[in-house]
């Protein structure tokens, strides 16, 4: 793929879209993180999506979301499974969905891959994500 002018996330958060209003930016970092890692100091996206094995190769399967605090409350489930509630009624209508981020991560914990992270993370991520993202 091409690689996009990162100059558009500062555009975009300036107020530079047709049609006024309050927009938000995503970036797609899956594949840059590996090479060229966006510094999000200087292009502050609201959403940033990552992929673990695309930065060093293992595990697959496993990335990461990062989202200003500032953002979160825009994240609206319309369902849910496995680990994303607390409470479910099964004879009244009752559902309390957890917090961020918890409230959005479904199924069963991939506990052996995120162990594998330990040894890869330290010599291949930087932390240069500013203040206001959350995993």
């Amino acid at each position: 793929g091409k690689k996009a002018d990162l100059e558009l996330v500062n555009k975009v958060k300036a107020g530079g879209m047709p049609g006024g209003g309050e927009w938000r930016v995503l970036l797609d970092a899956a594949k840059a993180c590996a090479t060229d890692p966006p510094d999000l100091t200087q292009y502050p996206a609201d959403f940033v999506a990552l992929s673990f094995y695309k930065i060093f190769g293992y595990p697959s399967g496993l990335g990461a979301l990062l989202v200003r605090r500032d953002a979160v409350g825009l994240l609206e489930r319309r369902y849910f499974g496995g680990g994303t509630v607390s409470v479910v009624g099964v004879n009244k209508d009752l559902l309390v969905r957890r917090e961020a981020p918890e409230g959005f991560e479904d199924g069963t914990v991939s506990f052996l891959s995120i162990a594998a992270l330990v040894h890869g993370a330290p010599r291949h991520l930087t932390p240069r994500f500013p203040e206001g993202h959350e995993t």
